[in-house]
């Protein structure tokens, strides 16, 4: 059963999912040694076992972007599989602090916050190209060639 998390703010709404996983546990979960691969494995089964779909399946973020000028929504879908967390409140709580050059500590941050930026960046996308075609000459003569039944090559955008 898929559970959504559903966040609004600024025009956007996120939606967490845990999908299930198609990748098997074994081999893919733990790679230390074989007893604690095992445990893992065994714990892993156990919390799947008891509801908590959480335990393996595929992180799942939408992030839809309501445009105010037409009210079409964009969507952008991100995935992140082999995940085995506690819950949904425990993968977006998961964070890890990364040091850039020069030892400069950047705020903690995990995958949760990388998949919003990474639909964000694809929904700013959209919108470029969206403007571009809207002010493309080569792109709406494409579209007019196609609806014709001609198919010439578009300018790349």
């Amino acid at each position: 059963m898929v559970k959504k998390l559903t966040v609004r703010s600024r025009g956007l709404t996120v939606e967490l999912f845990a999908e299930p996983e198609d990748t098997e546990i074994e081999g893919n979960a733990s790679a230390i040694d074989e007893e604690t691969d095992r445990e893992t494995n065994e714990s892993i089964r156990a919390q799947l076992a008891s509801g908590n779909e959480w335990a393996w399946c595929c992180a799942h973020v939408r992030v839809t972007y309501t445009d105010p000028a037409s009210g079409e929504d964009l969507t952008s879908d991100q995935y992140l599989g082999g995940c085995s967390y506690a819950s949904a409140a425990d993968f977006i709580g998961s964070k890890f602090t990364v040091t850039g050059p020069r030892g400069r500590k950047y705020p903690p941050r995990g995958y949760y916050d990388d998949m919003i930026d990474e639909g964000i960046a694809d929904i700013r996308a959209q919108l470029d190209r969206r403007e571009h075609f809207a002010t493309c000459a080569h792109c709406q003569a494409v579209t007019k060639a196609a609806r014709a039944g001609a198919f010439p090559a578009p300018c790349g955008a």
